[in-house]
């Protein structure tokens, strides 16, 4: 299931993580930043 990017940290920060939101339920969940790709529209 596709999610929302809604946020980075810095770039200074090291292991960067990522906000996505669940677009069904609302639900924002922090991830590594490796672990995102994009999606074909």
């Amino acid at each position: 299931m596709p999610y929302l990017l809604r946020g980075l940290e810095p770039m200074s920060v090291p292991d960067r993580r990522a906000e996505l939101e669940d677009p069904e339920s609302g639900e924002v969940i922090a991830v590594p930043l490796a672990e995102v790709s994009p999606q074909d529209p």
